[in-house]
This record gives C-alpha cells, sequence and structure tokens, in this order.
C-alpha cells in the first residue's frame, strides 16, 4: 500500500468529502503513513455499502491503493446531505462495445442504454494498442454528449491499465471545459476478462457524477 505526504492525505480527504452522500471524512495512517483506517460522515439518502464502494473506487483511482472495506467506517445522520438528491440520477450503462480494424485504422462504436434512450459514440485513428484504449473513451465521451446535445464538454486525458490484487483494472481520466474553468475527474473499472467494456465504465465512472450537471446547465 502507498505512503501518503501530508500533503497527500489533505488530498485525500477532500476528494473523499466530494463523494455524493458524504459531508466528511477523515483518514488516519498508521506508523509508516499509509492509510490505517478511514471515518466517514454521511446523510441517509444512500446506504453505507454504497458510499464504501465509491471510497473504494476513489482511492484505487486516484491513489492506486486497495484498501479492506472493514477500515472504512460509515457514521450516518437522518436529514445531513449537503446535496437535493430529490433529482433523479442519470446512470448511463454499456449496451454494446464494437471494434473494426480496417487496415491500418480501427473505428470503435460504444452504445449506451440512459433509461429508455438508445446513444451511441464513435471513434477512429491508428490501432496501435494504447490508441484502441483512448479510442473507447473518446467513444464513450461522444455518445454522452450526443446525450447532452453538446459538444466539446469532455477531453480524454489518458488511459492507463494496472494490477490490484492481481486483477487488472482500467483508469480514465478526463477532464471537463467550464467556461475558462477546468475539471478533472478519474474512474476505474476491473478488466473481468473483457477490457474493452471495462475502458468503457471506467469512462462512465469518471463523468457520471458530473452528467447531472450538465442536463441542467
Amino acid at each position: 500500500m502507498a505512503v501518503l505526504s501530508k500533503e497527500q492525505l489533505a488530498e485525500l480527504e477532500v476528494l473523499l468529502g466530494r463523494i455524493k452522500g458524504v459531508n466528511a471524512a477523515r483518514v488516519v495512517l498508521d506508523e509508516e503513513g499509509k492509510v490505517d483506517e478511514i471515518h466517514i460522515l454521511a446523510g441517509s439518502s444512500r446506504s453505507p455499502k454504497q458510499i464504501v464502494r465509491d471510497v473504494e473506487s476513489a482511492l484505487l483511482a486516484s491513489f492506486n491503493i486497495a484498501i479492506d472495506h472493514k477500515k472504512i467506517s460509515i457514521a450516518q445522520v437522518e436529514g445531513g446531505d449537503t446535496e437535493d438528491d430529490s433529482r433523479e440520477e442519470i446512470r448511463p450503462q454499456v449496451a454494446k462495445v464494437d471494434m473494426a480494424l480496417e487496415q491500418s485504422i480501427v473505428r470503435v462504436n460504444v452504445e449506451l442504454t440512459i433509461g429508455e434512450s438508445k446513444i451511441s459514440g464513435t471513434a477512429e485513428g491508428p490501432a496501435t494498442s494504447q490508441n484502441r484504449k483512448r479510442l473507447l473513451a473518446i467513444a464513450t465521451v461522444c455518445a454522452v454528449e450526443n446525450f447532452l446535445n453538446k459538444n466539446g464538454i469532455f477531453v480524454v486525458e489518458d488511459v492507463q491499465e494496472l494490477y490490484i490484487s492481481g486483477k487488472k483494472a482500467m483508469v480514465v481520466a478526463v477532464a471537463a471545459i467550464l467556461g475558462r474553468e477546468e475539471e478533472n475527474y478519474l474512474g476505474a473499472a476491473y478488466a473481468n476478462g473483457d477490457e474493452r467494456e471495462a475502458v468503457v465504465k471506467a469512462t462512465l465512472a469518471a463523468i457520471n457524477r458530473r452528467l447531472r450537471f450538465f442536463v441542467e446547465k
């Protein structure tokens, strides 16, 4: 497990505090500077299991840390939510991922479902191993932008693979342009034998929580 500096500890607590339903987060390090305990104060709109999963994903995606869920404690307070959770969440689901190779060019098509709607996005480029992963993420972003009817919102910054507990995971970094400002998101997903779908899921994990914001804009 990674050793965290004081600056990284502060960054981690800020990150955890941004998870939906979390009001405050405290991370306790052991003598070596590794994460030993995580204490979360949350509202009552989400189940503890959902919050724990989000904490695990945030640690994995941002700090490459895999932690035992038993080290994460959740304290919930009634009516303590800091967000308006009465609005319906927008959660795209993977429907289909196609990849066609023509000589040295690969064309990717990603189909998603949002409620009863089906949307798709495409991307093409040189068929290198790394670029195929990037094109999968770009096609996913394109599909989401088609749903939002807004182009040029998201930029795929990077796609990487790593191994956690002996399992391959895909990590995707996405930036969003908000006027003159920029936000950066990370998403991760285990490959589980399907690397293509893992890239799509990791891309969605990076941007899902901000989709409602762009719909309302």
